[in-house]
């Protein structure tokens, strides 16, 4: 009886005809699309005259899309309600990483790291408007509790190496079509008796005791020596160099260096040394330095620039202060879900700070002058209309215009 119910499940359902997902789904042929690029993360300002057959368009009816989501966006306009040549589009756009690499890798857990892209360093952004308004609109947390403000937060420092390619591993004079094992970019090649020295400067460093500081190295193999030692060394520090080693690897595997330090022992420079031992083999080591990154207390100050992002130590509703004699207040955007910003309150306290209310849960948030918004040098207008509003083919040819 079993079989013949399952047997009778499988036919029913051979009946119904699968609709692909192609990723398209969120364009609508019969709309207009402006496309915006950025390659820089932060908060961006586009002005209404940058999409003519926008302009006179109700504001409530436009819609920002990124890689098949819309995004919350704020818009400044004169109170009119449609789209004019002075008003202002804000949103929150970024370099292109590694994310989407991850799926041309087998295995995806090949993929050295998603901080840096390795085709191109720029994403789009697609601004178009439908019949209906749009419910995407960045809005104002309401959280206004004043608790104890924060002493400090955590300021991160990343140092990407470009200067050369690894393929990944070797087959005799060949190299897989696909993500292989060690494929990234990454530092020229060095191998035993050279090293690789970062200098880090840290600004504004909160090293009260119980704070701590993270260090994060990661190396590629370049060759295929086996059993590979490496060491690290962390200088110019309120102690004797610290010298530690990172896990043992083979091949063009790579290897990953993470161990927190007191924060009393950073001062404002930083070094990080990597050194390639000798091999027992007798073989060379070569490797690359693909990332540097240093994870560090830091008090609640702009350093002097425009805008800058923050970092909550603890996941814990929170209020920073934070030194501010500019007349008008910044905005504050939370940041956690980059696709769903939000503003968080702020207030003037003791004649020249900032307060800004951070509730639980704010992973990152980033404070910006009015004037200090990111600008995209150019919007394009593109046209999607050639594309089918129901694809019922059940594959894809994606090519080169030269090739049809």
């Amino acid at each position: 009886m079993k079989k013949t119910t399952l047997l009778l499940l499988f036919l029913s359902f051979m009946g119904f005809k699968i609709k692909a997902q192609y990723g398209n789904e969120w364009i609508v042929p019969s709309q207009t699309y402006y496309k915006i690029q950025t390659a820089q993360n932060g908060i961006y300002a586009v002005l209404g005259n940058q999409f003519p057959s926008a302009l006179g368009i109700g504001t409530d009816k436009l819609q920002l899309w990124h890689r098949g989501v819309e995004q919350k966006i704020l818009i400044k306009d004169n109170g009119d309600g449609v789209l004019g040549n002075t008003d202002s589009i804000i949103f929150y756009g970024k370099i292109n990483d590694g994310t989407l690499d991850t799926k041309l890798y087998i295995p995806v857990t090949s993929q050295p790291h998603k901080y840096y892209n390795l085709y191109n360093d720029t994403v789009a952004y697609f601004l178009t408007w439908g019949p209906s308004p749009s419910t995407q609109r960045i809005t104002k947390d309401t959280t206004k509790t004043v608790v104890t403000p924060e002493p400090f937060h955590l300021n991160q420092e990343l140092i990407l190496y470009t200067d050369d390619y690894s393929r990944g591993t070797e087959y005799g004079e060949a190299y897989q079509t696909f993500g292989d094992i060690g494929e990234t970019w990454c530092s020229a090649s060095f191998r035993t008796g050279t090293t690789k020295t970062t200098d880090i400067p840290l600004s504004n460093v909160y090293s009260n005791a119980g704070t701590n500081f993270t260090v994060e190295v990661m190396i590629v193999g370049r060759n295929s020596s086996t059993s590979r030692y490496v060491t690290v060394t962390i200088s110019d520090l309120n102690s004797p160099d610290i010298v530690d080693s990172f896990t043992v690897f083979d091949a063009y595997n790579k290897s990953l260096y993470t161990k927190s330090f007191p924060s009393t022992l950073l001062t404002p420079n930083l070094k990080i040394k990597i050194d390639a031992l000798a091999l027992v083999s007798g073989t060379p080591n070569w490797i690359g330095l693909a990332y540097v990154k240093i994870t560090y207390p830091q008090t609640t100050s702009m350093g002097g620039v425009a805008s800058k992002f923050f970092y909550p130590a603890n996941a814990l509703q929170s209020f920073d202060s934070i030194p501010w004699t500019a007349p008008t207040l910044p905005v504050v955007f939370d940041l956690t879900d980059k696709n769903n910003l939000q503003l968080l309150n702020t207030k003037k306290i003791n004649g020249n700070d900032l307060g800004v209310f951070v509730p639980a849960g704010v992973t990152e948030f980033t404070v910006i002058q009015s004037d200090a918004y990111l600008t995209v040098p150019s919007v394009k207008w593109v046209d999607l209309s050639t594309l089918p509003s129901d694809i019922t083919s059940d594959f894809l040819i994606l090519t080169h215009n030269k090739l049809k």
